[in-house]
């Protein structure tokens, strides 16, 4: 195994490589693991040797002879316990031990046939260890007791005369047996090696940045609240490349990343081993400084941007990139929200190391450490937090819903949840001013899993009135992190009785451009399933259509800010285009690329009639906006809906995508 900044990689060797699938390696358990299989394979050494005892006078063997048979594997009990030894050499003792204890009971069963079984037993517990050391031994021990001893001394292996007079015969017949108990066995530790291997690799794919290979924001995250659970001071340094972006601009994104990937190189010579050095995305690098204080966080960060004042060659350029480094620190003294997890530490270590490094970059002192005074708004966003935790416990958030329609039939065609939070003092407080504080928090998939119930629930009311109609869900990219959304997903599908299809999972393109291949794997686990998938806010940012195919969704949604500046059908001349006229361009343009895709397309924003006969016009598929109606209650959608008859063809349309 190879350790690297806090990832671990397996490293097989040629040998390794040469064997088939289906034998283990070997040796690969996790040390965890390992201690909890030797703890119960001890115990079961000792109960067997301590029961040795009253076995053998109950054969008729002597206080003496009883004892003496107890003594050895007793003996190898106590070996196998000592701590110093290796892994491999306790588990060695202690195979070896059970094999004894099992000639034992073949010698103090006289031979019979049935005692024999107990080595067939003792063999996978021994591969429980999963380990070809311990488990040779066990084989030659059992090898050596019948192939040798049986043939040479029959009697003191076999009690009957058939075995005696043809030793070689039972010899074969007990290695037969003996093989297919060891094949058993080792089909066993197989499916658990490779199991095992299956999580790492999944666990890489979600915690590992592709670029780099170092660990991203979940990793990170992950890495650091084991920290602070074991109590552990800890610094988190933020480090924002300046001048990227030229870079960038002048390289392309294929010079932008080789930068990256040298800069992530660069900066590890400057680290301990015990030091952690992560990428969160674009040209942001964390390093996490366990058993670190401020002080010493301050000066590991000024050798991280003395390591950047070298030149990298790009392309035979040579590129000048200096960083800003912002520090943020934790001690088991420090002051912390009351009840604050592990997991909210670590993010709002993460927020002030990202206050702290804009402060360095706009004073241009290259370092600044997190303090109160740059963040007037602490006290009052840790009361925040702890209200909106309350509020998602207390079901104080509801869940409105805005309707879309058809342009080509005019039906309302699916609703989108809009989550608001009734605050019981501030009133009804809108998404954009909660959702990104459950974002920098352990709450945003509470909230989710809430917002989904409700959603889900609703529809289960619609269709029970006879209103086959779906809903879209908004998912923040900190969600698609986390395999539990798609098991609450199933769940809630399942609790309402509703087929995936009702169900679309509104992402912005910000999942598209963060090359996190653990979201898309899960987004394409949830269109297996059949539950839909929309590109909300498209044209807000700078997905392109390369990103699109690495998705394969079935919606596009344009963004608002598109949409709303539409006025006529038809752009004027170049000379005399306005932004309106770009806007109908561009809106003309998307709805192309989104049919050629094979996506629905939806308009968002839509708040005049001239928008939506330009966009009818221009072939989009659906449109929403406060032309067509506002986010309403729950309780208000249904009477809604049956205002806008006919209902049924768009229902056929959506159940066909």
């Amino acid at each position: 195994m190879k350790r690297k900044l806090g990832v671990v990689t397996s490293q097989p060797t040629t040998a390794r490589r040469r064997l088939p699938t289906w034998v283990p390696q070997g040796s690969t358990l996790p040390d965890e693991v390992w201690a909890t299989r030797h703890h119960w394979v001890m115990a079961l050494l000792v109960v067997q040797a301590v029961g040795l005892l009253p076995y053998g006078l109950v054969r008729n063997y002597s206080l003496t002879d009883s004892l003496l048979q107890a003594a050895l594997p007793l003996a190898m009990a106590a070996w196998a316990s000592v701590s110093w030894l290796s892994n491999v050499t306790r588990a060695s003792v202690a195979a070896v031990g059970l094999m004894v204890e099992s000639g034992i009971i073949v010698h103090l069963s006289g031979g019979v046939i049935e005692a024999h079984f107990h080595f067939f037993v003792m063999v996978p517990i021994v591969a429980l260890y999963e380990s070809w050391i311990p488990f040779g031994l066990a084989v030659g021990y059992v090898l050596f007791q019948h192939g040798i001893v049986g043939t040479l001394d029959s009697s003191s292996v076999y009690n009957h005369d058939s075995a005696q007079s043809s030793p070689w015969t039972w010899a074969g017949i007990h290695a037969g047996l003996f093989a297919f108990a060891c094949l058993g066995a080792l089909a066993h530790w197989t499916l658990h090696e490779h199991a095992r291997q299956v999580r790492e690799q999944l666990k890489q794919a979600i915690e590992q940045d592709a670029l780099t290979s170092l660990p991203n924001r979940t990793g990170l995250k992950r890495l650091g609240q084991e920290a602070i659970g074991r109590g552990d001071p800890i610094s988190v340094l933020l480090i924002d490349l300046d001048g990227f972006k030229d870079v960038n601009d002048t390289l392309g994104h294929a010079g932008g990343d080789l930068l990256l990937a040298q800069v992530a190189t660069r900066l590890r010579t400057v680290l301990d081993v015990r030091d952690v050095l992560g990428r969160l995305g674009g040209d942001e690098y964390v390093v996490l400084l366990p058993r670190c204080g401020p002080e010493g966080a301050r000066a590991i960060a000024d050798r991280l941007r003395d390591s950047l004042t070298e030149n990298f060659a790009i392309h035979d350029l040579r590129m000048d990139i200096n960083g800003s480094v912002g520090i943020s620190s934790w001690s088991p003294s420090s002051p912390d929200p009351e009840n604050a997890a592990a997991v909210e530490i670590m993010t709002e270590l993460l927020r002030q190391a990202d206050v702290a490094m804009y402060v360095a970059k706009q004073a241009r002192s290259g370092t600044a450490r997190y303090e109160p005074v740059q963040d007037h708004e602490a006290r009052r966003r840790l009361t925040f937090i702890s209200e909106l935790r309350r509020a998602i416990d207390s079901e104080e958030l509801v869940v409105y819903f805005q309707p879309k329609i058809s342009l080509v039939s005019g039906s309302p065609s699916g609703l989108e949840a809009l989550v608001r939070w009734q605050h019981p003092e501030r009133g009804l407080i809108g998404p954009g001013d909660f959702i990104p504080t459950a974002e920098r928090t352990s709450l945003i998939d509470s909230l989710t899993e809430v917002v989904l119930d409700k959603a889900l629930a609703a529809v289960r009311q619609w269709h029970d009135a006879d209103v086959l109609l779906g809903v879209s869900v908004n998912v923040s990219p900190h969600s698609l992190t986390n395999r539990q959304l798609v098991h609450t997903v199933d769940r809630l599908l399942h609790r309402y009785d509703l087929e995936p299809r009702w169900l679309c999972l509104e992402i912005t393109e910000e999942v598209l451009l963060v090359d996190d291949d653990g979201a898309l794997f899960l987004l394409r686990e949830m269109q297996q399933r059949g539950v839909l998938i929309a590109i909300d806010d498209y044209g807000s940012g700078y997905a392109s259509m390369s990103y699109l195919q690495r998705l394969a969704a079935d919606e596009l949604k344009i963004d608002r800010s598109i949409v709303g500046g539409l006025a006529a059908q038809e752009p004027s001349p170049v000379q005399q285009r306005s932004a309106a006229d770009y806007g109908l361009v561009i809106v003309r343009s998307t709805i192309e690329m989104g049919h050629s895709l094979g996506l629905r397309v939806v308009a968002e924003g839509v708040e005049n009639a001239e928008a939506m006969a330009t966009l009818t016009a221009a072939g989009c598929d659906e449109a929403q906006g406060y032309l067509i109606a506002r986010p309403m209650p729950a309780d208000d959608v249904l009477p809604w809906l049956r205002t806008r008859a006919p209902i049924r063809p768009a229902l056929q349309r959506l159940g066909a995508s």
